[in-house]
């Protein structure tokens, strides 16, 4: 036997292989044979095991008859195991052997604990549990598994689910080596059929079996078991369509010990299956039925044989009426049952379940869902019958009413403790001189009113009164309540309440919170905020300083900030647990400084020196206007975090159908996250509803926003990648010029409404652009100093407020409006903000140095605005434009000749081609710099000339004939001057198609960033720019 080491056997049965093949059922199948576990194998004939040889080894040659007569002499399940490692024809050999088939000999006697036992055997008693799924589960690892748990104590466990490469040939295996299995599961095979559980019958110990979408099984397979394991006590049998009652009728025959039974969504199981089934069993404790074709007549046979039933679980029995639930409890035989769930069954009625609850004497936990015809009548009957009730849940029984919930309530001798009302719509709030009942329920400990959109202050007082006792609260998507009426529930508590629940209660504030954690804060373990989006940073510094006990704290999706976060870790001792933040304008969604980066450059810079400069200059975000690939390929792993914008005219095709959003998505998203791409949020549209845009996009944006959102939930992207609109400040307004009357513009109130509402709901932030350069540019008389932040001598006062700037007026302003609609809490980016260095007499490099210092010394102090304290998210407005600026100290940027294009010597002024060749030049290229207040707006008329014709002869590259003018200009390669500091003829940058030079002179004497034209209200601001030297 030692030379078997240096052979092996493949997955054929004729021809030889290693031991390493990749075939993954293979090694899977090595897995579950015994293995030493003190021991590594050894390879001692490497060239055997690499090289080519076709040849079988000499072992392969030996019959199979003979390889049988071997193995069943083998010692011990070890051995075969062992052997079984060698080829699948050998584990196939193996696998086949009986019990009965194996020769034992040559044992030696040991002596463990005074008895003597055989070495090298060991009892299978069924200690091991396997779980095969998906293409893990195959005919040969069954065979494996056979053969390798038999020497490890054996297999008492096997679950196998979504495979179809399973077939009766393994299971014979699991049958011939696994004598004591206790419990199998089988789900989605559908390739298992009779023979498979015939195989499996042979095991005689088998106490589970769970069958769920075998459709191949049939009454022949279970009778099977049924006859030959009669210890069965767990039977699941779930969407086998050709089960019927045959096998239940055997079952009861001879399965006496079957304790659960499960029977779901299988059409040829009737009323004799199930009633024959139920007259038999004496000892079966847990049942459900779930859409099943039974009458009447099965569940008065529960009632009368059900004895020993302890729960009872009846699903979607659509021909059970009435009748059926009334002599089912009418038989009063039901005197175990503990536990009874009805789930859209029409025969709960008043009359069944008032029969019920007198019926069964000890039912302590009732669940009634979708129960349509039960009423306020039947519900307080059989809360008055059922003396031992102590939990009682009711779910989209809208014919119950606050008439029903305080009757049930309403129970001085009751011993309830716990009762849940879910989407019930009939309960709506009411007078209270309505209200008869005044009986208090003491024993009442839990009680939970959820998403019934009618519960208001009225009902929840009342049941305050009626169960002074409660310690658990849950009041989840009760808009209806607010301050006042949770302020009277919890005065009427005799005792702390230890668990609460508020989730998306979107009217309390702060307030209650407040008076919530004086009154009961020394005994919370438990408080969920979660959507209350009035509640803020007070309500956490109330918590910290009373719950000194708290151990689970959700305040996602409402207005917590920074700071609450820091209050609620400085006040008091708390154990606190779990702290649930999502959605909350926390630091990791604020901190950062962010830069705008358009592409529409006559000499755009790579894109890959364009990354490196936002990360030598401090950005830590960019937003894109549009998904280009080769930006986007250089911010690959570049630590960047990236908003991707979606451009105006995609919108109405986004907004025609949820498929071209998942292509887009795809195809600019999924693409480049998997690739290293940090996207945090899609931008859909760019200032979709200016009021110059005429309602050009109003329609197609909400639906786009909708189908992006939807298309990034699909993608598995739906958490990682938020949503938002950029918007233009011009969408709120405040009619009397201060911030607290700010609202959204009237013409898009209702759709401002539904947008921030859909953010809102998916977690996303509101993104604005705030320009305040603009008000300065449009009213000559606007105070300049107010536009900065050094402060003014008029600011602008709000009540008790002074604002000193217009960036914390605006930013205020769109604060106010989202308060007022319900949105106190909504996160808001700016998404685009600057200061231009030229185009107008405000537009110089020292007001665009001072506006942008002023701006980032905010942002690293941490300064917010007088109604947020927390600064916003900032996106500078900025295209990087350096075929314009110096870029240093970026690297390979190159420049093309030292060579300029100007007016010659030799023209005249009064030229008549020369108005038309400037005009001509300034169409095609940027004269910004010429106009009225600009840097080069002194320059004389010849001057004007020349600078024109050297915009357009470097704006083409200074290529052949674009210096040509009418024979007015010319080609020099001495620098120009104008005698002004701020005025330069420029140089564009190499595309590499031409004479490169290094560090020609420029506009500039540091690297700059220009920024894209930016309309608003009809005035076009071009080649704004600002000097970030001093960031780095």
């Amino acid at each position: 036997m030692p030379t078997l080491v240096n052979y092996c056997g493949d997955d054929k049965h004729h021809t030889g292989g290693s031991l390493c093949s990749m075939n993954s059922n293979r090694l899977f199948s090595i897995l579950d044979v015994y293995n030493h576990p003190c021991k590594r194998s050894r390879i001692n004939d490497s060239y055997s095991l690499f090289s080519n040889n076709k040849n079988n080894p000499s072992i392969e040659i030996l019959p199979d008859e003979c390889l049988y007569e071997i193995f069943r002499r083998l010692s011990g399940g070890k051995g075969r195991s062992v052997a079984a490692c060698v080829s699948l024809r050998w584990l196939t050999l193996i696998s086949n052997l009986k019990a009965s088939e194996i020769i034992v000999s040559n044992k030696v006697k040991v002596k463990v604990n005074n008895e003597f036992s055989y070495d090298d055997e060991q009892e299978n008693d069924g200690y091991l549990t396997r779980s095969l799924e998906g293409k893990k589960a195959t005919d040969t690892r069954l065979a494996a598994i056979a053969v390798g748990t038999s020497a490890r104590g054996g297999l008492g466990k096997l679950s196998v689910r979504g495979s179809d490469k399973v077939t009766s040939i393994g299971f014979s295996a699991i049958a011939r080596g696994c004598p004591n299995l206790r419990v199998l599961s089988l789900w989605n095979v559908p390739m298992i059929g009779d023979e498979s559980l015939i195989e499996i019958s042979k095991c005689q110990f088998l106490e589970s079996l769970d069958l769920c979408h075998c459709p191949l099984i049939s009454n022949i397979g279970l009778i099977s078991i049924a006859k030959n394991c009669p210890n069965l006590s767990s039977l699941t049998i779930e969407s086998c369509k050709n089960i019927g009652n045959k096998s239940l009728q055997t079952i009861a025959r001879c399965c006496p010990n079957l304790q659960s039974l499960t029977i779901k969504d299988c059409p040829n199981v009737g009323d004799q299956g199930v009633a024959t089934l139920f007259s038999s069993s004496l000892v079966l404790t847990k049942v459900k039925l779930q859409s099943l074709d039974i009458t009447d007549l099965s569940l008065a046979v529960i009632g009368r044989y059900g004895k020993s039933i302890t729960n009872l679980a009846l699903t979607n029995l659509r021909n059970v009426s009435q009748k059926g639930f009334w002599a089912m409890g009418n038989a009063g035989n039901l005197e175990s049952l503990m536990s009874l769930t009805v789930i859209s069954c029409c025969g709960i009625t008043d009359l069944s379940l008032k029969v019920i609850g007198k019926g069964c004497h000890v039912l302590k936990h009732l669940v009634l869902k979708k129960c349509w015809f039960l009423s306020d009548k039947g519900l307080v009957s059989f809360a008055r019958a059922a003396r031992f009730l102590e939990s009682l849940q009711l779910e989209e029984c809208n014919r119950v009413t606050q008439q029903g919930i305080l009757g049930t309530l309403s129970n001085q001798n009751s011993k309830m403790k716990s009762f849940s009302v879910v989407k019930c719509m009939g309960v709506i709030d009411l007078d209270e001189k309505a209200i008869d009942f005044f009986e208090k329920n003491q024993s009442l400990h839990s009680l939970t009113i959820k998403n019934c959109i009618g519960f208001g202050n009225k009902n929840l007082e009342m049941i305050g009164k009626l169960s002074p006792n409660l310690h658990n609260l849950d009041l989840t998507g009760l808009s209806g309540i607010t301050d006042s009426g949770l302020f009277d529930f919890l005065k009427t508590r005799t005792a702390g309440l230890k668990k609460i629940n508020l989730t998306d209660c979107i009217n309390l504030t702060d307030k209650v919170v407040v008076d919530l954690v004086k009154i009961h804060g020394g005994t919370l373990e438990l408080l969920n905020l979660g959507g209350c989006r009035k509640i803020t940073d007070e309500s956490m510094a109330a918590i910290g300083r009373n719950c000194g006990l708290l151990k689970d704290l959700d305040v996602s999706k409402s207005g917590i900030t920074d700071s609450g976060v820091s209050w609620l870790c400085c006040e008091g001792n708390m154990r606190l647990r779990v702290l649930a933040l999502s959605g909350c304008m926390v630091s990791n969604e604020i901190r950062g400084l962010g830069v705008n980066w358009g592409t529409r450059a006559s000499h755009p810079l790579s894109p890959n020196i364009v990354v490196k400069l936002m990360k030598d200059n401090g950005f830590d975000k960019v937003k894109l206007f549009e998904a280009e690939p080769r930006v986007l390929d250089a911010l690959r792993n570049s630590g960047l975090q990236v908003m991707l914008g979606i451009p105006n005219d995609f919108l109405a095709p986004l907004a025609s159908g949820v498929r071209v959003a998942e292509d887009w998505v795809a195809k600019n998203v999924s693409a480049y996250v998997s690739r290293g791409v940090d996207i945090r949020y899609v931008a859909v549209g760019n200032e979709p509803f200016l009021k110059t845009y005429k309602n050009m996009f109003t329609n197609a944006t909400l639906p786009a926003l909708q189908n992006i959102q939807a298309a990034l939930i699909k993608a598995g992207l739906g958490s990682q990648v938020k949503i938002t609109v950029p918007l233009n400040a011009d969408v709120y307004e405040s009619n009397s010029g201060v911030p607290s009357e700010g609202n959204f513009r009237s013409d898009i109130h209702s759709l401002m409404i539904s947008i921030v509402q859909f953010l809102s709901d998916n977690a996303a932030p509101l993104t604005i652009n705030i320009y305040p350069f603009l008000s300065l540019y449009a009213d000559p008389h606007f105070p300049i100093d107010f536009a900065f932040f050094a402060g003014t001598n008029a600011p602008v006062v709000d009540g008790t407020i002074s604002y000193t700037n217009v960036f914390d007026a605006n930013y205020d302003t769109l604060v106010w409006a989202l308060e007022k609609n319900g949105f106190p809490a909504m996160p808001v980016i700016v998404g685009e903000i600057g200061w231009p260095t030229d185009g107008d007499q405000n537009a110089n490099l020292g007001y665009a140095r001072k506006f942008n210092q002023g701006l980032i010394s905010r942002i690293i102090q941490g300064q917010g605005t007088p109604k947020r304290k927390t600064p916003p998210d900032v996106y500078i407005f900025g295209l990087i434009d350096e075929d314009q600026k110096s870029i240093d100290p970026a690297k390979g940027v190159r420049y093309l000749s030292r060579q300029w294009c100007v007016m010659a010597e030799g023209a005249s002024e009064s030229d008549p081609n020369l108005a038309d060749s400037v005009k001509y030049a300034c169409t095609y290229a940027d004269c910004t710099s010429l106009g009225y207040g600009s840097s080069c707006n002194g320059l004389d008329a010849r001057g004007n000339a020349s600078y024109a014709f050297n915009q357009y002869f470097q704006t083409f590259n200074q290529q052949k004939g674009t210096c040509d003018f009418h024979n007015l200009s010319v080609v020099t390669k001495i620098q120009p001057t104008t005698g002004m500091s701020d005025c330069k003829y420029e140089i564009m940058i190499d595309l590499g198609k031409h004479e490169k030079s290094r560090n020609p002179v420029t506009s500039v004497a540091a690297f700059g960033w220009r920024l894209q034209d930016l309309s608003y209200s009809g005035v076009v601001v071009v080649m704004l720019s600002f000097i970030i030297s001093w960031v780095s």
